[in-house]
């Protein structure tokens, strides 16, 4: 049976199969057959879908085909709604029509779109439609859902979505490469976005379920995003677009889950991210934005928290990470956030422009610093707004500024809470510092801080008060109540008010300056602060109530109590402290006392009757007032007159004095504290004074007496003073005239005295004591002056300053006061003055000008350790002022203060006559200067102008004169001088470096010379002889010209003169010596080592020995007559135009100007009145040719000469006939033609010999030869074997 029941089953279903597949053949049969008639029903099927969809439909042309089981619609320019508001280019749409049967649903199994556009409208109350399309006629919104869940593929090239919103703009968000694949229940959708930007945005979305069944539905999407921004999607947003058109990169997760329940979590990047828009300000920009964050929304409720938030903004860093957000119910927000950093959140807040200007303002001015930890804010609202909130932290180290006359704080650290109208400070601070900058320009340091705080408030009003607050500051144990009543508006009438009790024990006296508030006068602050230097405070209380408004009527009340043990008070800053071992200070709103027992101490001086007291003397102004009684010693009153306010009274003139005594003062002082404050000083003091000794001055009085009185109104003034000074009585007077103090004195000054006050060796010229006024004067001019007629006084100085002790010459001296350099003036009648400085441990200087003249009165013009001389004198011995000056030494190595004495210089001297080096110069002005190791002479006078330096032989005997002169012009000498160095042994010459620029004897310019002489036991040597006189070079090389002048025991005399010497023009340096111009040259040199017995102005060339050489180059001899004389005469042999002449050729063609040569040379020997030509004298000329050898008894003036004459031939025969001995002019020419026929054009020389004397010399022909023999030693015939012509 059963087997039966399965065959008929099978039998069943093959007849089904065969049946679905009649029927399935037939469908597809049919749908094939009329699918192709789609474009034909076009309008009526586009009528039913808009009757069915209830939204208007358009193509430009539709058609059918069929694929496997499915119909298959392709459309062209399709639109939906009646604007078109979705439309595509082209469309194919795959229908699964048998799936739609059974489901009663559209279901379609493709759709492929190339361009798909989609026009978005937004309304008036934002929300978004497709234009053109409403929910009349029979469709409705589930359909078109049915419709888009039963796509089962679609694929979109490009979709692109218009946004048109309500105010006008227009953006466009498009997709590419957009998919969906679905089942019947899961889909996924991709695409690639672009909105309105740069950057790359692809989103992955995946659900399950139908989305109108919540309970059922779930999804989820990915999007990435990649330096792009939301633009298109901005205008949603009003205000806030630009936070949304921030650029942004990352990545986000969201899904949906059943029962709506949304999570979101993502990491996003943003170089940018304007903040500021939320509010409407441009300024709150966030740089370098890193963001992680998740969140979800549930039953209604969002929750989001960040764990990662990280930001700059203005160079600062912003790090928000883990704060959270949460709205469990309805009314309450929960706010929490590990850490906020105050310093940075303050300044973004105020940067932002988020808070309204009152806030801002207020924010701005506390300026909160620090950090909260473990934030918990709660917030419970409704709609009438907020109805409770409460905050909790943990404060630490957080700082805000003073406001509203509250102190501001730093360091402030512990449990913090605030709910509506109260609030509560836990403190717990290692340090915290409070500042009260109405009272205090520095805060309190406290260390160790436990405290509690409370404060109440209310929209108008704000009260805080302490508990005791116990703390220390700065190593003190303090203990501080503090109470504060502030309005919380600037524009109320109310006034701020505080109180504040500070206590402290054991500590520095220095502490009163931490508790006294600057809300007392200026004048008494800075009294106090100046006044407790030192000492230990046992106990300090300070008490403060009023208000904290600066200039308020209402007039707080001030105390402070100081209960000190060896304290150290300066009353007045340029008065010594005085010092007590107990003291008690009292302030009582601006009331000062002080008293200490047991008496004090000022500046070591025992003090009694001491008493100290600040207080108003009227029109604001405060006074202090002290007396006292001392019995000092003389130090202890000099550092009275020197170390307070007495000294600018007194000047400085008894800064440096020193002595013994004792006196008795009573003093008293009263000071105003005003700007410039008129000190009222009142002192008596009796002195008995041993010794009184002024080091500035070098002055020590002995046995001072009498009485003094100072009043500030009247200054100084004594009665019956009386001392000693160097042993003789003075009798003075004090008396103070307009601030100036005048000293005057009379007694006897002894010049030995006035010699050792000075320390200086010039007063050992003054001998004798004279009666003398002395006069001391303070102030601008404080000095001392001296006068008196030095009678009874010698003046032992040269003409014109002698002065014998019975006569009179008025004499001044003045000696002004001051720091450094003392100087002091003395005027002797109208003779000279002199300025004399000297200050302790350095050189004394001077100054001394003669004649009339006023001359340097001013230190400026002193030179420590020297002595300058100016002025005029009628007549000065240059040997009697250096014996003035010897004698000057041997005083100062006598026992004168300074080892040496001054150093002389001289400054421009004018004298009218003065004797120098056995000269008189006339109208002579003379400068003087002296160095370690030389004098430096400068003279200008007619008859010389420049320097010599005269060294300083007893500090080194190796120095030399060295003389300079720019001129000197010598007399010309006498008649009878003809041996002017007669009589002059040269070993007593000095040793001298001299050159002369200018030379002259007379009228007659000779040029320059210079020497270096040195001198021994020998004579006087005349080294590097240089300069140019009359044309000769005096050396050609440096050195080489040296000149001796020596003399032995016996008185015999010697010279040498040894060098070499360089001329232009011969003839030239002849005339100088007004000689005839027998020669010319262009340059020439000679070369000499002679020697004679006498001096160096005894030279005669017969007496002379040694060797001559010279050459000369591009010359000329010129014709002369024969009467030389002198040496010239000797040297006139040598004259080849003469020699010449005397052969009577006629080389007028030729030698009309003269013998013209290239070069001249030869050497000459001198000996024993001999003459010798050592080198053969050789004349080369571009005509000729001579060469003379031989020599010249100097005795006898008689030649022994032989000359080789080398003369022009050419065609010329008659001097031909000449040369052999004066033939008849015919028979010469013949003879010579017939014996030398061959040879006529070779011969061109000729051999004479020259006797006679040198004023008339003969010249005698010996014979001719080749001139190529002129080359050797000896001339020889021109033939080998033929002689020459005798």
């Amino acid at each position: 049976m059963l087997r039966r029941f399965f065959k008929q089953l099978y039998s069943l279903l093959w007849g089904v199969a065969l049946l679905v597949l009649v029927l399935l053949a037939l469908y597809v049969s049919l749908g094939r057959q009329y699918i192709g008639l789609v474009d034909r029903y076009q309008s009526e099927i586009f009528q039913h879908v808009e009757e069915f969809a209830g939204i208007p439909v358009s193509a430009s042309a539709m058609h059918g085909s069929w694929a496997r089981l499915s119909p298959v619609i392709e459309l062209l320019d399709f639109q939906l709604g009646e604007s078109g508001a979705l439309r595509f280019d082209k469309g194919r749409v795959e229908i699964d029509l048998l799936a739609t049967l059974f489901s009663g649903t559209p279901k379609i199994r493709q759709i492929k779109v190339a361009k798909l556009d989609l026009d978005l409208q937004q309304d008036n109350d934002g929300h978004w439609q497709i234009p053109g399309l409403s929910a009349t006629g029979g469709g409705s919104p589930d359909a078109v859902i049915d419709a888009v869940l039963g796509i089962r593929n679609a694929s979109l090239d490009l979709f692109s979505v218009k946004l048109n919103y309500v105010n006008g703009d227009q953006t466009q968000i498009s997709t590419r490469d957009f998919f969906l694949r679905s089942d019947d229940k899961f889909r996924r959708a991709y695409a690639k976005l672009n909105t309105d930007s740069d950057g790359d945005i692809q989103l992955l979305m995946e659900s399950y379920g139908d989305p109108r069944n919540a309970e059922r539905f779930s999804a989820s999407a990915y999007l990435v995003v990649k330096d792009s921004r939301l633009s298109a999607l901005a205008p949603l947003f009003d205000d806030s677009a630009p936070l949304i058109n921030s650029e942004l990169s990352g990545e986000i997760w969201l899904s949906w889950r059943q029962e709506q329940r949304i999570s979101i979590s993502g990491v996003l990047k943003a170089p940018t991210l304007s903040l500021g828009v939320l509010w409407g300000s441009d300024g709150a920009v966030l740089e370098d934005v890193s963001m992680r964050f998740q969140g979800s929304h549930r039953d209604g409720f969002w929750r989001i928290g960040f764990s990662d938030f990280d930001a700059h903004s203005k160079g600062l860093q912003l790090d928000l990470a883990g704060v959270s957000v949460q709205r469990p119910q309805p009314e309450l927000w929960q706010f929490s956030l590990p850490q906020l950093d105050l310093d940075v959140a303050n300044t973004l807040l105020l940067e932002s422009e988020a808070l309204s200007p009152g806030l801002q303002a207020t924010l701005a001015e506390l300026a909160p610093k620090g950090s909260l930890r473990n934030i918990q804010f709660d917030l419970n609202s409704s709609p009438a707004g907020i109805e409770n909130f409460s905050f909790r932290a943990e404060a630490d180290a957080l700082s805000v500024e003073p406001w509203q006359g509250a102190p501001g704080a730093k360091g402030l650290s512990g449990y913090l809470e605030i709910a509506p109208q109260r609030g509560l400070l836990l403190l717990d601070a290692k340090r915290l510092a409070l500042a009260f900058p109405h009272l205090y320009d520095n805060a309190f340091d406290l260390q160790e801080v436990k405290a509690e705080l409370n404060w109440t408030y209310d929209n108008d009003h704000l009260a805080l008060n302490s508990g005791l607050i116990l703390a220390e500051n700065e190593g003190v144990p303090v203990s501080v109540l503090l109470g504060l009543d502030l309005p919380l508006h600037k524009d109320t009438a109310t006034e701020p008010q505080m109180s504040l009790v500070i206590g402290a024990r054991n500590a520095d006296a220095a502490v009163h300056q931490r508790f006294t508030p600057k809300v007392l006068s200026d004048s008494l602050l800075a009294w106090l602060e100046q006044s407790i230097l030192g000492g230990r405070v046992n106990s300090a209380g300070f008490i403060y109530r009023g208000s904290l408004v600066a200039g308020s009527d209402e007039h707080p009340a001030v105390q402070l109590h100081l209960d000190l043990a060896d304290v150290e008070l300066a009353f007045h800053p340029d008065w010594p402290a005085l010092e007590a071992p107990v003291a008690d200070v009292l302030i009582d709103n601006g009331l000062v006392t002080a008293s200490a027992e047991g008496g004090a101490e000022l500046d070591g001086l025992a003090i009694e009757d001491l008493a100290v007291a600040v207080g108003p003397m009227g029109d604001g102004v405060y006074a202090l007032d002290v007396s006292a009684n001392a019995e000092p010693k003389f130090m202890q009153v000099q550092r009275l007159l020197t170390k307070t306010p007495l000294h600018q009274y007194l000047g400085t003139v008894f800064d440096n004095w020193r002595g013994e005594g004792d006196a008795n003062v009573d003093f008293a002082l009263t000071m105003p504290f005003t700007e410039a404050p008129e000190l009222q000083i009142s002192v008596d003091a009796d002195i008995d004074f041993k010794t009184i000794e002024m080091p500035d001055y070098r002055l020590i009085l002995t046995g001072a007496q009498g009485h003094l009185h100072y009043e500030s109104d009247k200054g100084l003034s004594s009665r019956d003073l009386a001392a000693r000074l160097y042993g003789q009585p003075l009798r003075g007077q004090i008396k103070q005239t307009d601030g100036k103090l005048n000293i005057d004195a009379s007694g006897n000054i002894d010049m030995a005295d006035l010699g050792r006050w000075t320390g200086q060796p010039v007063m050992g010229f003054f001998s004798g004591s004279t009666a003398a006024k002395l006069h001391i004067e303070t102030g601008a001019n404080a000095g001392l002056t001296v006068t008196s007629d030095l009678r009874g006084v010698d003046v032992l100085l040269p003409q014109p300053l002698y002065k014998a002790a019975e006569s009179t010459r008025d004499i001044k001296i003045t000696l002004p006061f001051g720091e450094g350099l003392q100087v002091m003036h003395l005027r002797m009648a109208d003779q000279f003055s002199l300025l004399l400085g000297f200050q302790k441990d350095t050189d004394i200087s001077a100054n001394l000008s003669f004649g009339l003249t006023s001359g340097i009165d001013t230190w400026h013009d002193l030179t420590p350790g020297q002595m300058r001389v100016s002025g005029h004198l009628a007549f000065a011995d240059f040997d009697q002022w250096r014996r003035v000056y010897d004698r000057y030494v041997e005083l100062a190595a006598n026992g004168a203060a300074s080892k040496d004495g001054l150093e002389f210089s001289v400054s421009k001297l004018r004298i009218d006559e003065v004797m120098i080096f056995d000269s008189l110069l006339e109208s002579a002005q003379l400068s003087l200067l002296s160095a370690p190791d030389a004098w430096f002479l400068h003279i200008n006078s007619a008859q010389l102008l420049g320097d010599i330096q005269i060294p300083r032989g007893e500090l080194d005997p190796a120095q030399v004169f060295k003389v300079t002169l720019e001129s000197l012009n010598l007399p010309k000498p006498k008649a009878s001088a003809a041996k002017p160095l007669d009589g002059i042994d040269p070993r007593s010459l000095l040793d001298v470096d001299l050159d002369i620029a200018k030379l002259s004897i007379g009228d007659e310019q000779l040029g320059s010379v210079g020497f270096d002489l040195r001198t021994d036991q020998n004579g006087a040597y005349f080294n590097n002889v240089r300069g140019s006189l009359r044309g000769i070079e005096l050396a050609t090389v440096a050195g080489s010209t040296n000149l001796a002048w020596l003399q032995d025991d016996s008185g015999r005399v010697s010279s040498q003169l040894q060098g070499q010497f360089g001329i232009s023009d011969l003839g030239d340096v002849l005339e100088s010596f007004s000689y005839p111009r027998v020669m010319e040259t262009r340059r020439g040199n000679f070369d000499l080592n002679l020697q004679w017995f006498g001096t160096p102005a005894a030279w005669t060339l017969a007496d002379s020995q040694g060797e001559f050489s010279f050459s000369f180059k591009d010359g000329r001899f010129l014709k002369t007559s024969d009467a030389a004389s002198g040496t010239l005469r000797i040297f006139s042999i040598f004259n080849m135009a003469n020699i010449v002449r005397r052969l009577k050729f006629d080389f007028r063609d030729v030698f009309k100007k003269g013998i013209y040569f290239d070069r001249m040379r030869g050497g000459i020997n001198l000996a024993e009145g001999q003459l010798a030509l050592s080198s053969p004298l050789d004349v080369h000329g571009p005509s000729s040719r001579f060469q003379m050898t031989g020599g010249i008894n100097l005795l006898t003036e008689v030649p022994d000469l032989r000359l080789v004459a080398t003369l022009p031939v050419g065609s010329n025969l008659p001097w031909v006939a000449a040369l052999v001995g004066g033939l008849p002019a015919a028979a010469g020419v013949y003879v010579v033609s017939k014996v030398f026929e061959e040879q006529m054009d070779s011969f061109s020389s000729a051999v004479y010999e020259i006797s006679g004397t040198i004023q008339e010399p003969e010249l005698t022909f010996k014979n001719i030869f080749d001139d190529e023999s002129l080359d050797g030693s000896e001339p020889q015939g021109r033939s080998a074997g033929k002689p020459g012509i005798k």
